[in-house]
This record gives C-alpha cells, structure tokens and sequence, in this order.
C-alpha cells in the first residue's frame, strides 16, 4: 500500500452490473455503471457512463489523495438530466468520491440533506489500461481541480 500522501493508482476500466436493479412496474431493469480512468501523477480523469431506466454519459476529472480522488462530473449534451446538469466540458462542483481497496473502487455521492457520504455503488476492475484516447469534449485533460 503506498503512503497516504501518495496517489494510489485508479487507471483502467471500472463497471458495476446489477441485473434487475429498478423496479418501475410493470418493468425491471439492469442497473450499470462504467468508468474508464486515466491517471497522471495524482491527476484522474476519464469517461464515464450509467445505465437503467435511463442512460447517461459524461467526463470525469479529480485528484488522488492515498486512496481517496474527489471528481468532479459533467454530462454530454443529450444525456439525461443534462438540461438540469453541468454540460461537458463544464464541470460540476464535486459531489462524488470513490475509495479504492485491493480490487474494488466504491462510488460514494454526497447527500446535501443528511450532510454525509454515502455509497452508491462497488464496481470492480476489468481492464488495467485503456488504449482509448482523452476525448475532446471532455476539455483538457490535466485541468484536473
């Protein structure tokens, strides 16, 4: 385990599958989520993308502290909630975390109301590296704040 004040690494591709997930009667759906981290120094910052009943897609940026990064997310135009929700390659304020353990990243979202952190989903590692390129929209990449 490195030292807390060096950046664990949280590159590579992250998903969460759970197979009927929502109930909105009278249907089911899966519940996914994926994240593809790339990572500079203690710079994160990648693409990421949610799936159920409805889908959206987006850009994420943050900054590793031990085990810990921050992000900060934004949407692509179109995506659901993107009318109410930063537009990449504008970010909004961080209100997601995610802790990592030995093969498990844990996605936790900030509850204004309760004021605390609490744990959305664990999703687990399937690639180590990925060879897809910093996409445009999501701004420059090391603009990680």
């Amino acid at each position: 385990l490195p030292p807390a004040s060096l950046a664990a690494d949280f590159s590579g591709h992250w998903r969460h599958f759970e197979r009927d997930a929502i109930q909105i009667p009278p249907a089911i759906y899966d519940h996914s989520a994926d994240f593809i981290f790339w990572q500079r120094g203690d710079r994160v910052y990648g693409t990421w993308s949610e799936s159920g009943h409805r889908e959206s897609h987006g850009c994420v940026k943050g900054v590793a502290k031990g085990r810990l990064v921050q992000v900060q997310m934004c949407l692509q135009a179109g995506s659901f909630g993107s009318e109410r929700a930063a537009v990449c390659p504008k970010y909004s304020p961080s209100t997601d975390r995610f802790d990592l353990s030995r093969k498990t990243l844990t996605w936790y979202r900030y509850n204004d109301a309760a004021g605390r952190w609490e744990r959305y989903v664990t999703l687990t590692k399937r690639n180590s590296l990925s060879s897809k390129p910093w996409p445009k929209e999501c701004g420059a990449a090391d603009a990680a704040s």
